[in-house]
């Protein structure tokens, strides 16, 4: 049976990029890196992008229509592009957050 933990996702994500801060220089550390990493943390599949966010409701903010995650009425909206949406958002923030720590400690 698969997890569907949002914090072992998180944790997983934020350990490649970790790694991808020790590997790389300043210059090549930028928000591709985050968009990358959090978009191949996401799940594909709709039975695991479904599953992933019934177990995670709260933690991917799926229902915060303040995070622009409801398109408007011409666009192609349905369960699954919404939780998918949500889940990468939520990674791609705590890995913004982490990346910004970085900076904050390397100060």
């Amino acid at each position: 049976m698969a997890d569907y933990s949002f914090s072992e996702l998180k944790n997983t994500a934020e350990r490649e990029l970790r790694d991808a801060i020790r590997e790389k220089s300043g210059d090549d550390l930028d928000d591709d890196l985050i968009h990358e990493i959090a978009d191949s943390h996401t799940p594909v599949y709709n039975y695991n992008i479904l599953m992933f966010a019934a177990e995670n409701l709260s933690e991917i903010g799926l229902f915060d229509l303040d995070a622009g995650l409801v398109s408007n009425e011409h666009s192609d909206v349905n369960p699954v592009t919404v939780a998918r949406a949500a889940i990468y958002e939520a990674l791609r923030e705590h890995l913004t957050n982490v990346m910004d720590n970085r900076h904050l400690e390397a100060a």
